[in-house]
């Protein structure tokens, strides 16, 4: 191939890059390993406080480098039976599960080392051709994601073990310019952790309003002071006192159930059309974070998106599948601007939809509230007309 690339098993790369497999830029020693057997490695082994055990929850396909919180612990003793230990600049692997997740241990970890767990993979990299921060985000980059899953070799349960690790392809540019690109990375990934930060400020803030003006009703008046504590007249209701010319009703009043979701197909067919197909975890990274880079691309029908393409009148809640059951997420103009596709539901979703898109943003917000204050999961998704909602 011209123009400086060279074509390789992964796609053209630079003609002065090498590529090589896991394999060949392992560290000396015992550097690429599994996890113990799981017997060895079970709840009774357990202690309060020891040494750390990475399992799956620690580690995500989001390209978070590593959630260092949720542990259970080993003593020293066990640990250093089991020898599987994890340390600064090491890559772990998800090797049983959700496949393709991807994490490093850095230096500002609140722990020394850890052990990984039966369903974890260790590759320790050979910092003389590869650095690590640079493995790590090429290997929980999307495409290489989507390649380990690929070579899942379990039946009920995704797997991979160490041969599948071993052969995982990177390619490898020079020292400097691998420093270059991750200090980019770096700098991008502080951005978004920033974003993320003050859109879950937002968000508590946000509840927080939502809670003084409906739930504490002391919302500004027609002098811009608190209405309760300022005098406002108040009438005894079902649920209590409420302010007057406010009404009680059920969610029902303001909402109706939509048809269900169409998870269609992974290839295009005849008269089909290119979708995003949100699911529950989707709608839990729109809200917190944006964007969900991983909500899946489908194939349905023409008339199944007509029927289910979303509007600034709709509320989404996951019913099912990944993320938290009873998640909400109000369908705003501008989440229908993110992606360059329709956007549709899966079965993993309930749809509701309001008859402004003001009702239905102040319906999810009281969704939202209850669900995370007063636990309200199981009947917003089952019996979803029978929540008493104010409506002022």
């Amino acid at each position: 191939m011209n123009n400086g690339f060279k074509d390789t098993n992964i796609g053209p790369i630079p003609v002065e890059w090498d590529l090589l497999e896991a394999d060949e830029i392992k560290a000396e020693g015992r550097s690429i390993i599994s996890g113990p057997f799981g017997s060895n490695i079970s709840r009774k082994f357990f202690v309060e406080s020891g040494i750390p055990v990475i399992r799956g929850n620690n580690l995500t396909t989001d390209m978070d480098r590593f959630k260092d919180k949720d542990f259970v612990f080993l003593t020293k003793e066990k640990a250093d039976e089991l020898n599987t230990y994890a340390e600064i600049d090491d890559i772990i692997f998800t090797a049983a599960g959700t496949l393709g997740q991807v994490g490093i241990i850095e230096n500002d970890m609140k722990y020394d080392k850890y052990i990984i767990s039966n369903k974890q993979l260790r590759l320790r990299i050979n910092s003389k051709i590869l650095k690590p921060l640079f493995a790590f985000y090429w290997f929980s980059s999307p495409w290489m994601i989507k390649f380990i899953e690929q070579h899942n070799t379990g039946s009920t349960i995704p797997l991979i073990n160490l041969s599948v690790l071993k052969k995982l392809p990177i390619p490898i540019p020079s020292l400097n310019e691998q420093k270059r690109i991750s200090n980019i990375l770096d700098s991008l990934d502080q951005k978004i952790k920033l974003n993320r930060q003050i859109n879950q400020r937002l968000e508590s803030i946000g509840q927080a309003i939502f809670k003084h003006w409906f739930v504490d009703f002391e919302f500004p008046d027609e002098n811009s002071n608190p209405y309760k504590s300022s005098g406002g007249e108040m009438v005894d209701s079902e649920l209590g006192e409420i302010p007057k010319g406010w009404d009680v009703g059920m969610l029902g009043d303001l909402l109706k159930i939509e048809i269900g979701g169409d998870w269609g197909r992974d290839e295009k067919f005849d008269n089909s059309v290119k979708v995003v197909c949100l699911r529950g975890v989707d709608l839990r990274k729109l809200k917190t974070f944006g964007h969900s880079k991983e909500a899946p691309i489908r194939w349905v029908k023409k008339s199944s998106l007509l029927k289910r393409e979303l509007t600034n009148c709709d509320i989404l809640i996951g019913a099912s599948g990944l993320g938290p059951v009873g998640r909400s997420l109000y369908f705003s103009e501008e989440i229908n601007k993110i992606y360059p596709i329709p956007i549709i539901y899966s079965n993993f979703c309930k749809r509701l939809k309001a008859q402004s898109p003001e009702t239905a943003n102040y319906s999810e917000r009281f969704i939202d509230f209850f669900t995370k204050r007063v636990g309200l999961k199981v009947i917003l998704l089952e019996r979803p007309f029978q929540i008493w909602i104010l409506k002022a």
